[in-house]
């Protein structure tokens, strides 16, 4: 009875210990594949040239700016670069910014017999052009237009929510355009 206990005890535990390495493999392969198989922009560096800002807003230029280097600072493998020595050169153009009313709210009390209503809630799209091109060659392998959108509420004092709504808006077309680099990538890439 021991001898069996002890037989099936030990089968036990080599099937637990190759279940283990196996599980450990994985974890430790598919990652590395997950990013090899599409996952970063087979370029290893980029630069972001001008800036056309065709709004009335001037701040959006720098943070267009900063949402272009931090979204390439969280790609794996791609590093930001002087036009020389880029492999992808991009340029962006604002060609819109526009703020919408989303929610409203009633402001009169149940009493009253006229209904009035006040915006609470504004959501500001921004457009953009892009156009990118690989470093030494004339055509451009994509051009897009872009929208990136944000919320913001109504305060008496439109310029507290609207530079916080400009970051996210330009964080969210700034995201997009990665994609559609990549995707503009392996599109120019295949036959």
């Amino acid at each position: 009875m021991k001898e069996a206990m002890a037989k099936h005890t030990g089968a036990k535990t080599m099937r637990r210990t190759i279940l283990a390495l196996a599980i450990g493999l994985m974890a430790f392969l598919c990652p590395s594949c997950r990013y090899h198989l599409g996952q970063a922009l087979t370029a290893r560096s980029c630069c972001l040239t001008a800036i056309r800002n065709d709004s009335t807003e001037a701040a959006l230029t720098p943070l267009l700016r900063q949402a272009f280097q931090t979204e390439a600072s969280r790609r794996p493998g791609l590093r930001l670069a002087a036009e020389d020595a880029a492999e992808v050169v991009v340029e962006l153009k604002v060609t819109g910014l526009s703020s919408r009313t989303i929610a409203r709210s009633e402001i009169r009390d149940d009493g009253d017999k006229d209904e009035a209503y006040q915006s609470v809630l504004h959501r500001l799209t921004l457009t953009l052009e892009a156009t990118a091109w690989r470093s030494g060659e004339d055509a451009p392998f994509l051009t897009t237009t872009l929208q990136g959108q944000a919320d913001m509420p109504r305060l008496p004092d439109r310029e507290m929510t609207l530079r916080p709504a400009m970051r996210l808006a330009a964080n969210d077309a700034i995201r997009q355009l990665f994609v559609e680099l990549q995707a503009g990538e392996e599109g120019a890439a295949q036959p």
